[in-house]
């Protein structure tokens, strides 16, 4: 499971991934509104909903919110859940970061940090 972001990041590699591996598998991109999904009620609901018993895992793309529905829904349905995150690709856009641009340890720590605060409070 994704929202439509996070399958534009990293989703479609995945499916791609398993579909030459020949894992079986169910897509469902979680719709939503705005820009973001919200961990509520609607949208458990709504992975519940087209959820496949044949199932055996609940793997989710995505971090934070799907993150946390992926862990509802596993316990809820009794199956385990897994995640690719996707907060590393976001982490790279920084040229800075990707680049390894600070030599220093402490220096490259230090601006990681400052990247994660930006990611968080966008």
């Amino acid at each position: 499971m994704c929202d439509k972001n996070t399958y534009e990041a990293a989703g479609k590699r995945v499916d791609e991934l398993l579909r030459l591996a020949g894992i079986d598998r169910k897509l469902y991109i979680i719709p939503c509104a705005g820009q973001k999904i919200a961990p509520a009620e609607w949208e458990v609901g709504s992975v519940i909903m087209h959820y496949d018993p044949a199932c055996d895992l609940i793997l989710g793309v995505g971090s934070g919110v799907i993150n946390d529905i992926c862990k509802v829904v596993g316990n809820a349905l009794g199956k385990k859940s897994a995640l690719v995150e996707t907060f590393f690709l976001k982490l790279k856009e920084f040229r800075r970061v990707a680049t390894r641009y600070d030599k220093l340890a402490d220096r490259f720590l230090a601006f990681v940090h400052l990247a994660c605060i930006r990611i968080l409070l966008a």
